[in-house]
């Protein structure tokens, strides 16, 4: 694994090629989403998304006392979260059923500008904001591109 060091920071390959990895999955499953669509409506392929995976992670893998204890750490706030989450998700759904998700999915991605915004606002995640701003900002620009393409 090879690191290039900065100033306080690591640079890694494995990393960044793992991040890569990441994003194209992400990419297939809009993808997938797109056409899930094609044979459930919005309401139906959320609830099909939310549930099976929900089962399938919570029965073999995670103890009630988990499950608690991370209510009690988050409370509402996880609540909260998970709520905004669910319905991002299902308003996502239902732009891609009204439009192209070569549309819909550059404007999606315009939540990485919000997230370095909302989480210097709220949790206070001030440490290298700048560089931060400047990628959100990118992304906000290779949306733009996107969608006027």
């Amino acid at each position: 694994m090879t690191r290039y060091k900065t100033r306080s920071s690591h640079f890694s390959l494995k990393g960044l090629l793992f991040a890569t990895l990441i994003f194209s999955f992400g990419g297939i499953a809009w993808m997938l989403d797109k056409a899930g669509l094609s044979n459930f409506n919005a309401g139906t392929y959320s609830i099909i998304v939310w549930i099976i995976p929900t089962i399938m992670v919570y029965f073999p893998y995670i103890k009630k006392e988990e499950i608690v204890s991370e209510f009690k750490l988050g409370s509402w706030k996880l609540f909260l979260a998970a709520t905004l989450n669910a319905f991002g998700y299902l308003f996502q759904l239902k732009a891609l059923e009204m439009s192209e998700a070569t549309k819909v999915l550059p404007i999606v991605q315009t939540s990485t500008f919000f997230t370095v915004i909302f989480a210097a606002l709220f949790l206070q995640e001030k440490q290298d904001l700048w560089r931060k701003t400047i990628c959100a900002v990118i992304a906000i620009v290779g949306s733009i591109l996107l969608i006027n393409s």
